[in-house]
């Protein structure tokens, strides 16, 4: 019927729609209005019986209606498009991105000796993933922490096995030269003795007061020669040890006085000043004279080496229950900390030229209380012989 119709609409519908018309035909159950009626903003030609609505309009204004449609899509899909990327990169951001950002600047951290804890709320999954970081760094910390321990344990474990190696290789010195000098010591002892014998006979033979003094003289300084030769073969196994007990009682003090002298005829203060307080003189220890003298000699020998201009030397003694104290101080340059324990070892010394036999064949206790650039001052402690002794009160 629509067909139908077209065929046999007027002439004046073209010129009314200009140009390519067409025809709706419907049916209608509600439509039974004879007026014109509106189709896409042109009035159009209505057609109307009981059941059929009939609307003749143009193609072009389809179109033209289409892409109004076509762009208003178009506006509102670019529009919601733009919001759903902004929301999108919002959340992405918040709940991965920055998380993340995070996570690389706490791993940065971690790499660099920190232990850094995150917080992650944004997320069930991030908040997961900063647990498992915490519990890594945590792990690590602990792991540092004992492998800083065992480092510094090796570290102290290698420094005392360079330190044995050390001794080790000292000792080896010390035991070759120990070596040489008893059999350097055996062959002077022989010779020595000779001269001893000499000297003892001209002292015996001169009648001159002079040339017995100097022969006296000469005869003890062969002895202290002796007795640092027998020393030497004591110390390295090969000479026979006095006892001490095998020794006569001698006063202390009367050494310290003859020492003393014999140092100042040889020059051996100059101008160092020497204050001496000796308040043992009823003191008796047993000991060989020659070993006292020995010590004696050394201890002062080394203060007035110790000491610069303005040198002064302080030798005090004194009785302290059963035995007998010497303390001999100076105002030296000291003896540094870290070489306090090497002085009474053999051949050690300070001085920049000598061999250093010095504290070894020290008999007895001896403490050592020295400040660098200040002083040092030697305590000597003898227990006094079994008759000097105060009886013990029970």
């Amino acid at each position: 019927q629509s067909a139908e119709r077209q065929s046999s609409k007027p002439d004046d519908w073209t010129s009314h729609f200009g140009g390519d018309v067409r025809q709706i035909s419907y049916a209608s159950f509600l439509l039974n209005d004879p007026q014109p009626h509106f189709f896409l903003g042109k009035t159009v030609r209505t057609e109307t019986s009981a059941y059929f609505f009939e609307g003749i309009f143009r193609l072009d204004d389809i179109q033209s209606y289409l892409q109004k449609l076509f762009l208003i899509s178009l506006v509102f899909i670019f529009f919601y498009s733009a919001v759903f990327i902004f929301a999108g990169f919002y959340l992405l951001r918040k709940r991965i991105i920055s998380p993340l950002d995070r996570l690389i600047r706490a791993s940065r951290e971690l790499g660099d000796g920190a232990y850094p804890q995150l917080n992650e709320t944004s997320s069930y999954e991030m908040g997961l993933l900063g647990d498992a970081f915490n519990d890594m760094a945590s792990s690590l910390r602990i792991k540092d922490s004992q492998a800083k321990a065992l480092i510094a344990e090796l570290t102290e474990k290698n420094d005392q096995l360079s330190d044995a190696r050390k001794e080790l290789l000292r000792n080896e010195r010390l035991a070759s030269m120990g070596r040489m000098g008893a059999g350097l010591a055996h062959e002077i002892g022989n010779p020595l003795a000779a001269v001893i014998g000499y000297l003892d006979f001209l002292k015996t033979q001169t009648a001159d007061d002079l040339a017995k003094d100097l022969a006296d003289r000469s005869l003890q300084e062969a002895e202290r020669i002796d007795f640092l030769v027998r020393e030497m073969l004591d110390f390295s196994g090969t000479g026979h040890t006095e006892e001490i007990a095998d020794q006569p009682p001698l006063s202390p003090d009367r050494g310290v006085e003859r020492t003393l002298a014999l140092l100042t005829d040889q020059g051996l203060f100059g101008a160092a000043n020497v204050e001496t307080s000796l308040q043992g003189g009823g003191c008796r220890v047993r000991i060989a004279s020659i070993r006292w003298q020995h010590v004696l000699i050394n201890l002062l020998s080394n203060a007035v080496q110790a000491c610069g201009d303005d040198c002064l030397i302080r030798i005090e003694s004194a009785r302290v229950g059963d035995s007998y104290r010497l303390s001999i101080s100076d105002n030296g340059r000291g003896i540094p900390a870290d070489k306090t324990d090497a002085i009474f070892e053999p051949f050690f010394t300070l001085k920049e030229t000598g061999r250093g036999l010095g504290l070894f064949v020290s008999l007895g206790t001896i403490d050592v209380d020295s400040v660098e650039l200040k002083g040092t001052c030697f305590v000597l402690t003898l227990p006094l012989s079994k008759d000097e002794r105060q009886p013990s009160v029970r």
